[in-house]
């Protein structure tokens, strides 16, 4: 009996060593960081809520001065604040993933496909995303991009003012309903982005409570974020076979085939709609020879531009459908987050509030300005 616990004690030991003592984490040491847990690394204590999880990185990043590491089964990963250690860590460990703050900096490594590479993590969104922008790389993402670049000119968006002022009069009215009372604001925020990406993006309003399926679609993308965010904490999720039998798996599946359902459905219809729109206009095209004269010079919304783009052959419905859903995801959550680390901003920073009673009053005298000058 000694023998099988003394066996079982080594086989433990060398678990440990293996997954916390191998190149790779030799490597990751010589970086500061918060001291693991015997064989489990840091995974444990990233098995927390969403807000604890954002206290911890803010807390690990004040404590070790703008520059620490995440280490947990073989899983690197090096978070940098500091400007100045950006390049280094890039080249001292070329298999984890490093998160850059700085915007200059960012600037440098997303200008060079040297490093376009996505992290593992990425993989997540395969189910749901496929190889849209967000997680495709090389001559795939160099296409998709330049397809896509005009459909975010400036021409563009003006002609969502109107869509995008009615949401932001709706947001307005739901945080004056709060009474100042305490809110989270994050599914408030989400509401008024998805619905206003919907609109510009897809053609499609979703905040229409008579639509079940728009319902539905709202909710399977809030259930989304909460399940990526489950698998990420949970290490043991990582691997795919065993998320997909799990509990988590099985829903994700179902909540994607909403998802999924309901952006087909949307490109469908958006697909008859401009071919009875756009049918002279591409006749013209094709007896000059030159279809792609039609999308670039009309700068289209993003869907149209897909569909115009998928008559040239330079995309397939496969590929519409990637586009689709990535921009219905970043293009709602990114904005999302921007707006709350604005509002807690200016809920915590007197500078900031300054900042802004100044510039309304600038505002304010130009505009009082214009009408005294020029009286209608």
């Amino acid at each position: 009996m000694l023998t099988i616990i003394l066996l079982i004690v080594l086989f433990i030991c060398f678990i440990h060593l293996a997954l916390n003592y191998n190149s790779t984490a030799r490597l990751m040491r010589k970086i500061p960081g918060p001291k693991e847990t015997f064989i489990f690394g840091h995974a444990l204590k990233i098995m927390v809520s969403p807000v604890e999880l954002f206290a911890l990185g803010r807390q690990w990043s004040s404590t070790f001065k703008g520059i620490f590491r995440f280490y947990a089964f073989s899983v690197a990963s090096v978070n940098i604040y500091n400007p100045e250690d950006v390049e280094v860590m890039f080249y001292a460990f070329p298999v984890a993933s490093v998160n850059i703050y700085n915007p200059e900096d960012v600037e440098i490594i997303t200008s060079n496909m040297k490093y376009h590479e996505k992290s593992r993590i990425y993989k997540f969104f395969a189910p749901w995303l496929k190889e849209g922008l967000l997680t495709s790389n090389g001559t795939k993402w160099q296409h998709r991009r330049k397809v896509l670049t005009s459909a975010f000119h400036f021409d563009v968006l003006k002609k969502y003012f109107d869509s995008i002022d009615g949401n932001s009069q709706r947001l307005v009215r739901v945080l004056q309903q709060t009474n100042g009372q305490s809110v989270d604001v994050v599914p408030i925020l989400s509401e008024y982005t998805l619905n206003t990406i919907c609109e510009s993006a897809m053609g499609t309003t979703l905040s229409d409570e008579s639509s079940s399926e728009g319902k539905m679609y709202k909710n399977s993308i809030y259930q989304m974020g909460h399940t990526l965010f489950q698998r990420f904490i949970n290490i043991y999720l990582h691997p795919d076979f065993i998320f997909n039998l799990s509990f988590l798996g099985r829903k994700q599946k179902q909540h994607l085939s909403v998802i999924h359902n309901f952006t087909k459905n949307v490109i469908k219809n958006r697909r008859k709609l401009l071919d009875i729109d756009n049918i002279s206009e591409t006749k013209v095209a094709q007896e000059d020879g030159n279809i792609s004269n039609v999308f670039k010079k009309k700068k289209a919304a993003m869907l149209d531009l897909l569909l115009l783009a998928e008559k040239e052959d330079l995309i397939d419905g496969d590929g519409i459908q990637e586009e689709v859903d990535t921009f219905m995801f970043e293009g709602h959550d990114t904005t999302q987050a921007a707006l709350t680390y604005c509002l807690m901003s200016l809920a915590n920073e007197e500078l900031v509030q300054v900042n802004i009673q100044k510039k309304r009053q600038r505002v304010r005298r130009v505009h009082l300005h214009i009408i005294f000058r020029y009286p209608t």
